[in-house]
């Protein structure tokens, strides 16, 4: 019985672990946010670190909340999700501030495969793609 529960104690704390910060779950009821522009080197030598720099466009009642990876050795996909602070608030009207553009970095560790791909999702807008050369 005292083996039956550790092994079942050691896969929920597993699970839970191993899905990080945020889960695909946890984007519900976010927003995928519009980025703007993707800054990325031209070239990184091997076995550096890859630092891109986003712009991503919030305000209009949309704050950023984190940003999404899926990696590959050859390619990283990033999406950029944000809180509509609207959701919730039934009982009164809300002005919505302007649109402004928000700077954020996000930092992946090597190794990467020659060239290496940086795809940023926007939603119904085509996406942002920036190619590393790893020499």
């Amino acid at each position: 019985m005292k083996l039956a529960l550790l092994v079942c104690a050691a896969w929920v704390v597993l699970t839970v672990s191993s899905s990080g910060c945020h889960d695909p779950a946890a984007n519900v009821g976010l927003v995928e946010l519009n980025t703007q522009t993707l800054d990325a080197p031209a070239t990184i030598a091997p076995g550096t670190t890859l630092t891109v720099g986003l712009n991503v466009e919030v305000g209009g009642c949309f704050i950023f909340d984190h940003i999404q990876s899926q990696r590959t050795a050859s390619q990283v996909d990033l999406t950029v999700w944000g809180r509509d602070i609207r959701t919730g608030i039934t009982d009164r009207g809300i002005l919505c501030p302007r649109f402004v553009v928000e700077s954020h970095e996000y930092q992946l560790d090597p190794p990467f495969q020659n060239p290496f791909t940086v795809v940023i999702g926007r939603g119904r807008i085509s996406p942002l793609i920036a190619v590393v050369h790893v020499q």
